[in-house]
C-alpha cells in the first residue's frame, strides 16, 4: 500500500512528532510513503521557511496522490494548501483520512460530505496511531485476488452468455475485462 502524508509544520517540534507517528503506523503496517517530504520540509524551515517553489509542491503533490492507494492529511493547521490536496485526492477517487487535534467545525472540510473522506480528532499521540491503524486496515486491498458473488438480471446473463460462445471467456474473465476497460478508460480520462 502506497500512503500520501500532508500535514503542516508551523509549530516544527509539536507538528513534526505527530507526523512521525502518522508514518510509523505507515511503516509498521507495512505500507510505503507516495512522498518523503518531512524531513526535507523541516530542514527548509530551519535554513529559509519563505523559499518555497508552489509549482513544485503542486506537481510533486498531484504525481504523489495519483501514485497512492490512500492519503491521510493533518488539518490541525489548516490551510488552502491542504484543502487543495483533499480536493485533488476526491477527483482521483482516494480515500481520505483527515486528522486534527482541533476542532474543524469552523473550516470547510467540516461541511465535506464524500464516501472518501474520514474525519477524526485526537488529543494525543496513542489515539491518533489507533485511527491511522484503523483507517489503513479498512483500506487495505490484500494483493491475492478477491472474490465476490454477484445477481445477474436476464439481459447481462444473455450477454456474458453470448459473449462466452463468441470468445470462449468465462464469465469471470469478461466481467474482469469490462472493469478494466473501465479503469483504463477513467484513468486516461482523469
Amino acid at each position: 500500500m502506497i500512503v500520501h502524508v500532508v500535514g503542516s509544520i508551523r509549530n516544527p517540534q509539536v507538528d513534526a512528532a505527530y507526523l512521525h507517528q502518522i508514518i510509523d503506523v505507515i511503516h509498521s503496517h507495512g505500507a510505503v510513503l507516495a512522498l518523503n517530504w518531512l524531513e526535507p520540509a523541516l530542514l527548509r524551515t530551519k535554513d529559509n521557511p519563505l523559499n518555497i517553489d508552489w509549482t513544485a509542491y503542486v506537481e510533486v503533490n498531484i504525481d504523489a496522490i495519483k501514485r497512492a492507494d490512500i492519503i491521510v492529511v493533518d488539518l490541525t493547521h489548516y490551510s488552502f494548501s491542504q484543502g487543495y490536496i483533499v480536493a485533488a485526492a476526491f477527483q482521483y477517487k482516494k480515500p481520505v483520512l483527515a486528522v486534527s487535534r482541533n476542532n474543524i467545525r469552523s473550516h470547510t472540510a467540516s461541511g465535506i460530505a464524500n464516501s472518501l473522506f474520514t474525519y477524526k480528532k485526537y488529543s494525543n499521540e496513542n489515539e491518533l496511531q489507533s485511527i491511522v491503524r484503523e483507517f489503513l486496515l479498512k483500506n487495505t486491498i490484500h494483493t491475492k485476488d478477491l472474490r465476490f458473488n454477484m445477481f445477474l438480471t436476464r439481459r447481462i446473463f444473455k450477454y456474458l452468455e453470448d459473449t462466452m460462445r463468441e470468445t470462449g471467456k468465462s464469465r469471470s474473465e469478461i466481467i474482469r475485462e469490462l472493469v478494466m476497460r473501465k479503469i483504463n478508460q477513467e484513468h486516461r480520462n482523469g
